[in-house]
């Protein structure tokens, strides 16, 4: 089995690590199991808190999977992402949740930390991405903070960085280590966020996940993943639907209208339903 390279930053975010630890996991146990090569930093520690085999030596080699994506993009996303890495690595296309090691002290601290900020309750929103085309606009989130606020759902926004756009929040943090993070998303009731990084993660560790969708077909991207929920607008889009294929608006690099169309109060109703399932199916039956 090949040694998957992640070591190029312009082609593997989290959402990409997690989705290929999906695919090695299923090759754990087996003769020649998936293994990774990625720099410290970032990716290293992803995969290391994702339970994979993961080693920093530039001489191990390695084979790029970036090529699957290129094939997913020209299919326009007919099928699970992980099937397009598969078929490129010449192996069965079967996933299996990874194993997420988490250290012992970030768990304390994430158990603590959900009880100062709202307990069993607690609800992740996660605004940032580093792809305007996924960016949901910011005013829509304070909106919804907001709203779930005024619902007595307890909310924390969690930022990559310092970013005054969310400022009047309810609540804001930023900075926090990825462990830290993933503590505290395993932790809570639910996570929010767009198609990047920590839904990806906070639906593979185990969490309800709603991702608000715009430019991505959400079937394809967690197809493998069945803590999502993906949520996107009814409105008939104006342009090709697109899975980033043409034709495109000029201004698609600046912001999608089919994710500005998906309005707060929209996705509020749909959380506020989400939370209840959560909290119905959580509760023990009556004896």
């Amino acid at each position: 089995m090949p040694r998957i390279n992640v070591e190029f930053d312009q082609y593997y975010g989290i959402g990409d690590l997690t989705c290929l630890a999906w695919i090695a996991e299923a090759t754990s146990g087996a003769t020649d199991p998936i293994t990774f090569r990625a720099p410290r930093g970032m990716k290293y520690t992803v995969l290391e808190l994702l339970g994979q085999e993961v080693t920093d030596n530039p001489q191990s080699g390695g084979i790029c999977v970036y090529q699957a994506y290129q094939n997913e993009l020209q299919d326009r996303g007919r099928k699970r992402r992980v099937d397009y890495i598969c078929d490129l690595l010449g192996i069965p296309a079967t996933v299996r949740r990874p194993k997420v090691h988490l250290p012992p002290d970030d768990v304390e601290w994430a158990t603590a930390t959900k009880q100062d900020l709202g307990g069993d309750d607690l609800v992740l929103l996660f605004p940032q991405t580093h792809w305007t085309p996924r960016e949901w606009p910011a005013c829509y989130w304070v909106d919804l903070a907001w709203g779930l606020n005024e619902r007595n759902v307890r909310t924390a926004v969690f930022l990559g960085r310092e970013d005054s756009r969310f400022a009047n929040t309810p609540r804001s943090f930023w900075g926090f280590p990825l462990t830290k993070v993933a503590a505290l998303m395993a932790v809570s009731a639910m996570v929010i966020g767009e198609d990047s990084g920590p839904a990806h993660l906070a639906a593979t560790i185990g969490t309800p996940t709603v991702v608000l969708s715009g430019p991505t077909r959400p079937e394809c991207v967690f197809g493998h993943v069945p803590e999502v929920t993906a949520l996107s607008s009814d409105e008939e889009p104006n342009c090709s639907g697109c899975h980033f294929a043409s034709p495109f608006r000029s201004a698609c690099d600046q912001g999608c209208q089919m994710l500005y169309s998906l309005k707060p109060h929209t996705v509020l109703g749909r959380i506020i339903s989400e939370l209840s399932l959560i909290k119905r199916r959580a509760k023990p039956r009556d004896r």
